[in-house]
């Protein structure tokens, strides 16, 4: 089944609408710009930075900042 015939049974709104979609996309770019964020300037109790916050907070940014240009923006 391809993706935009799926339909959301609660609501009945199909996903191949554009609005909706410019929603999902900001909100996908809100949340990975938080984790982002939360990954990138944690620090524990001595001041230190742990590598795995580090590194999952890279590539949260990397998604954010990947769909803000290319679907959003429409750069690519």
């Amino acid at each position: 089944m391809h993706l935009s015939f799926i339909k959301f049974k609660i609501f009945n709104i199909y996903l191949n609408d554009k609005v909706l979609r410019v929603m999902y996309d900001w909100l996908f770019v809100i949340v990975t710009a938080a984790i982002a964020y939360h990954g990138l300037t944690y620090r524990d109790e001595n001041g230190e930075s742990e590598f795995v916050r580090l590194l999952f907070g890279c590539i949260a940014l990397l998604f954010c900042i990947r769909v803000l240009m290319v679907d959003i923006f429409k750069l690519i």
